[in-house]
């Protein structure tokens, strides 16, 4: 199939376009879910019984880390109604872009939280596909937890 941009611009494109996320691109922390070990598996435990007391159970934590690209701050603000006073409660969001390697890492599994420079922050939104020429980045809604 013909094109109408020649493959030498497309290229000259796409490179600029990675030159800018890597110029600008930041280290997130996602973290996983953390993995049960448990120390005796072949302990006979039943769903709703205790676990023997020779059986013990660890966490491992899971994270991977990640470049990211902080796209578009958004502020918006939620004004609730109480009686004889009115809260204003603040909801920081941010939206990320990351390569295919960190959209698997976060999609895969469940995702407790993600770290981007020192604060933490939960996704509130399915991976959103950008393609630029053959270049794919994903964007993703992060909300501010607390």
């Amino acid at each position: 199939m013909a094109t109408l941009i020649p493959t030498a611009i497309v290229t000259e494109f796409t490179g600029a376009a990675m030159d800018h996320f890597d110029t600008f691109k930041r280290n997130i922390i996602v973290y996983k879910e953390p993995l049960t070990t448990f120390s005796n598996p072949t302990d006979n435990v039943y769903a709703g019984f205790e676990q023997p007391e020779s059986s013990t159970s660890s966490y491992t934590v899971q994270t991977g880390v990640f470049s990211a690209l902080k796209v578009v701050p958004k502020q918006t603000t939620d004004q609730t109604q109480v009686p004889l006073t009115q809260i204003s409660i603040l909801y920081t969001n941010i939206r990320i872009k990351v390569q295919e390697d960190a959209k698997k890492y976060i999609e895969e599994g469940k995702t407790e939280a993600i770290v981007f420079g020192g604060v933490t922050y939960n996704v509130i939104s399915p991976p959103i596909p950008v393609d630029f020429l053959g270049l794919t980045f994903y964007y993703y809604d992060l909300q501010k937890t607390n």
